[in-house]
């Protein structure tokens, strides 16, 4: 896992695993989260990711080229591994609302920032990861297709459904009820 050490990640020089995981690593749990809305499947997916990055290290002076590479690989993953289980988002969602984990008033400032807003949870699961990449990642739409792994009219589709979906779920109910589950 020792590679060449860089000591500027903002610039992205030469990608340090370690470097590459200090700086992603909460963006990508949050996408991860965004996905499965549950906090154990979020981290394993993210740990694939890593494990997967640090075997094979992508040799590029490009953040942005490892950044969308960390999050297409997040999102093959899941596709691949939890979105084959059965009725896995209805059993996630459901066993968070009614037994949502005990809030811990002294929280660090990680786990915070790892928190899902709620209200992505009740966006359709078609929508959600166009829209979670958009307005919490900051991505492109071309970079979102690319991640995705899609044509950029159908994301750029999902991503009116979804700001619909969240206009209405606002409108209609500002402090959603799958709030308790995070």
């Amino acid at each position: 896992m020792t590679m060449a050490v860089s000591q500027n990640i903002s610039g992205c020089q030469k990608a340090d695993v370690t470097l590459v995981v200090n700086r992603f690593y909460v963006s990508l749990y949050r996408f991860a989260l965004c996905l499965t809305t549950s906090h154990s499947d979020a981290a394993d997916l993210v740990q694939q990711t890593f494990v997967r990055f640090s075997q094979r290290p992508l040799q590029t002076d490009d953040c942005s080229k490892i950044k969308c590479w960390l999050f297409a690989a997040l999102h093959r993953y899941y596709l691949m591994e939890i979105s084959g289980r059965t009725n896995h988002l209805k059993r996630g969602l459901t066993r968070n609302v009614h037994n949502p984990a005990p809030r811990n008033p002294e929280r660090s400032e990680f786990a915070a920032a790892c928190e899902l807003p709620p209200v992505l949870a009740l966006v359709s699961e078609a929508c959600r990861p166009a829209v979670s990449l958009f307005y919490l990642q900051d991505f492109s739409v071309r970079e979102i297709a690319q991640i995705l792994e899609m044509p950029i009219d159908v994301v750029r589709s999902r991503l009116i459904k979804g700001k619909v979906q969240l206009t209405l779920i606002l409108k209609t109910d500002p402090e959603p009820k799958a709030a308790s589950a995070y």
